[in-house]
């Protein structure tokens, strides 16, 4: 489970379905894609074909910043919870994010 700004399903990296969307908690209307790019990035790092660390694996992206690569801390927290709550086991979380106080 990536919690970022999404995923781009279709990136080369990505084979067999290896990347899919979870949802989305922004509520811009842009589900299945990454219109900043940060989150699909970190999707390759980890489940990428070619140099990913685990490049076996799948993902699920559960998108919880904007297109602007920005996102209230509460919004990160119902990504954290949706994770907890559908799952599916083992699993693991990546969150590559970074913030302030607000």
């Amino acid at each position: 489970y990536i919690l970022d700004t999404g995923i781009r399903p279709t990136h080369d990296e990505f084979d067999n379905n290896r990347a899919t969307f979870g949802v989305n908690f922004v509520g811009d209307g842009i589900d299945d894609d990454d219109c900043h790019g940060h989150g699909t990035l970190v999707a390759a790092i980890v489940i990428g074909k070619n140099y990913g660390v685990a490049n076996q694996a799948d993902t699920v992206a559960v998108k919880v910043m904007s297109c602007d690569g920005i996102g209230p801390w509460h919004i990160v927290i119902q990504g954290v919870e949706w994770v907890m709550n559908n799952a599916i086991h083992p699993a693991v979380v990546n969150m590559s994010l970074s913030g302030y106080t607000n």
